[in-house]
């Protein structure tokens, strides 16, 4: 199984080098183009606090370098959507379909980027999984690889055998002495597409969002809470217990309270963070939620109005580059 050889010319020729300078020093990732008139995607991690983005295409005859504006961030997926300065007789350019459909577990996926310094190495594998939830939100959808990827493939298109993205590399997994192995993350194509449109318009995102900690209720979490949390009532039920309510919070005053366990959203049953997030993603801000939770053994409803998720996605990252120059087992490449 291999793309043929005028596909893989074609989204080698997307895919973009990446140099950043800033007040960290400077760093280099991947992207790729998503439009053929200069638009790029790559991860903002790879853009934080950078004050200087250069770019280069695959061209061994003509290394030209060119450089790039940041468009608008998606701090919440960790997704930037850069413009290059281009003169009008470059265009068009090759760029990369986005998939949004047919993204399907077990379907043969190829990986292009510049992974430890090594400029556009081609990796492949399959879709291991192709529902994960990001750490960051559950409102981000992943797809899960085993193709090698390492330090530098960060920003670079999961690309399926017809030459269309099904995803943008985010994370992958490292043992402890720091070997990639075989587990990938990428935020899925039906996600990054809505989010590079968005990004196109004007420049931001808006998510509607309950603004609270959830945790699955499953036999070992009930057992786990019940510990930690002597006097808490707990019911060996299914559902998402809400944690970290705070009093002068915005889920404190929608009327949630700690230990809340949500059973049902609009009448339909939640006991899981995925449908929660499906239900989350289909709405607006300013919607209304009915839920259905168990309080203290008692059954009772009440409306939730959404509200824009808040994110301090500056904060968010310059804890994670702090926390990624110690040892640890997932990391970013």
């Amino acid at each position: 199984y291999a793309l043929s050889d005028s596909m893989l010319e074609t989204a080698r020729d997307a895919v973009i080098l990446i140099e950043t300078e800033g007040p960290s020093g400077s760093g280099f990732g991947s992207g790729f183009l998503v439009s053929d008139d200069g638009y790029i995607v790559t991860n903002y991690h790879i853009v934080h606090r950078q004050t200087g983005i250069k770019i280069w295409f695959y061209d061994e005859e003509d290394p030209k370098v060119y450089t790039a504006e940041i468009i608008g961030v998606d701090g919440v997926s960790d997704v930037a959507l850069l413009k290059m300065d281009l003169k009008p007789d470059m265009l068009p350019l090759t760029y990369l379909e986005i998939e949004s459909e047919n993204i399907n577990i077990g379907d043969r996926v190829f990986v292009i980027g510049h992974l430890l310094g090594l400029d556009w190495t081609v990796t492949s594998g399959i879709i291991s999984h192709s529902n994960r939830v990001s750490q960051s939100s559950s409102l981000v959808r992943l797809i899960q690889i085993d193709a090698a990827i390492n330090r530098g493939n960060s920003g670079g298109p999961i690309i399926n055998e017809d030459g269309k993205a099904v995803g943008i590399i985010t994370t992958t997994r490292f043992d402890e002495k720091g070997r990639t192995v075989g587990v990938g993350n990428g935020v899925r194509g039906d996600r990054l597409s809505k989010i590079v449109l968005d990004l196109m318009d004007d420049g931001s995102i808006s998510r509607p969002a309950m603004q609270t900690k959830f945790r699955h209720l499953t036999p070992w979490t009930i057992v786990k809470i019940r510990e930690e949390n002597p006097g808490a009532v707990i019911p060996d039920v299914f559902g998402l217990i809400s944690i970290e309510i705070k009093e002068d919070s915005y889920p404190y005053e929608q009327g949630l309270r700690n230990f809340d366990i949500l059973i049902s959203v609009n009448g339909n049953t939640t006991t899981n963070i995925y449908e929660l997030g499906d239900i989350l993603n289909s709405s607006n801000i300013g919607d209304i939620l009915d839920l259905t939770v168990i309080r203290e053994g008692v059954t009772m409803n009440f409306p939730y109005v959404l509200k824009n998720l808040e994110f301090d996605y500056l904060k968010y990252f310059d804890e994670r580059r702090k926390r990624l120059k110690e040892p640890e087992s997932d990391v970013s490449p």
